[in-house]
C-alpha cells in the first residue's frame, strides 16, 4: 500500500478514483464524478485526527463477514493488496470489478450491485 501511495500521490483526484477505461470511454461520466466530488469539502487529507486503524487479527477475531470489493483497475487499492488481505481472512470474500477502478460503484455499478447482492444472499441477511 505504501507504494500504491507513492505512485498515486501526484495524480488528479479523477486519476485515482476512475480507472483509465472510464476516463476513456466514459466522458460524461468523469464529468459527472467531477461535478459531485465537488459539492464534498472534506477529503482524507483534510480530516483532522488520526484515522481508527483496525489490525488484521482484529478483523479475524470480530467474525464478522467481510466484502472486499476491488476494481481491476484501482490503483489506490491495487487488487493484489487487497486480495492478499482476503487471503488472511477466514471470514472474508473477495471479488473483482472487471474494467473498474477505485470507484467500482460508480464505473459499474450494475456489477458491483450484483457482486453485493449475491454476497448478502448468501449470508441469508434481509435486504
Amino acid at each position: 500500500m505504501d507504494i500504491a501511495e507513492r505512485a498515486t500521490a501526484a495524480l488528479s483526484q479523477v486519476e485515482r478514483v476512475l480507472g483509465a477505461r472510464a476516463r476513456r470511454d466514459h466522458p460524461e461520466r468523469v464529468a459527472l464524478y467531477q461535478q459531485i466530488a465537488s459539492f464534498n469539502s472534506v477529503a482524507l487529507r483534510t480530516l483532522k485526527g488520526a484515522p481508527r486503524r483496525v489490525t488484521l487479527q482484529g478483523l479475524e477475531d470480530s467474525g464478522l463477514p467481510i466484502l472486499f470489493i476491488v476494481g481491476q483497475d484501482d490503483v489506490l487499492f491495487p487488487p493484489q493488496a487487497v486480495r492478499a488481505t482476503h487471503e488472511q481472512l477466514t471470514h472474508s470474500t473477495y471479488a473483482e470489478i472487471e474494467g473498474a477502478g477505485h470507484s467500482a460503484h460508480f464505473e459499474k455499478p450494475d456489477a458491483f450491485n450484483q457482486v453485493l447482492i449475491d454476497w448478502l444472499d448468501r449470508l441469508a441477511l434481509p435486504r
